[in-house]
């Protein structure tokens, strides 16, 4: 996590000055640190990074065995990570990442459960409403 966290310029107690970390927009609103985010998003959505001490949450189990709307499992994983419900703009967005419609029935087996599930989870990590936690 502090390899993370280094990576996106927010390393603990890494400020050189005694004041702290800044804390606006400015400071830390770069391309290099919006690449830097997304490349921590991709390792955390896919579980590749890191692997020890971490336990992941399987794909599987955020479908109900039922199976489930990809709209509404958008919605629940916006919950989840971010405390909202999705917006319109993060559902388009989720559906151009994993190639899913928003009334397409997810069930465990389909793709997006065996091998495309960090694509959805990336889509709402690296989306505006996620930095604007």
């Amino acid at each position: 996590m502090l390899w993370q966290a280094q990576s996106i310029g927010l390393t603990p107690h890494g400020w050189p000055r005694p004041d702290g970390s800044p804390v606006d927009d400015s400071t830390w609103a770069s391309p290099g640190r919006a690449m830097a985010s997304l490349d921590v998003h991709w390792a955390m959505a896919g579980g590749w990074w890191p692997t020890q001490g971490v336990a992941y949450r399987q794909p599987a189990s955020w479908i109900p065995k039922k199976g489930i709307r990809f709209r509404d499992l958008v919605d629940d994983v916006s919950l989840d990570l971010l405390h909202r419900s999705a917006s319109k703009r993060l559902l388009t967005t989720a559906c151009l990442a994993t190639g899913c419609r928003p009334k397409e029935r997810i069930d465990r087996s389909h793709e997006l459960a065996t091998w495309a599930f960090p694509r959805l989870l990336a889509a709402v990590l690296d989306s505006p409403e996620h930095y604007s936690c």
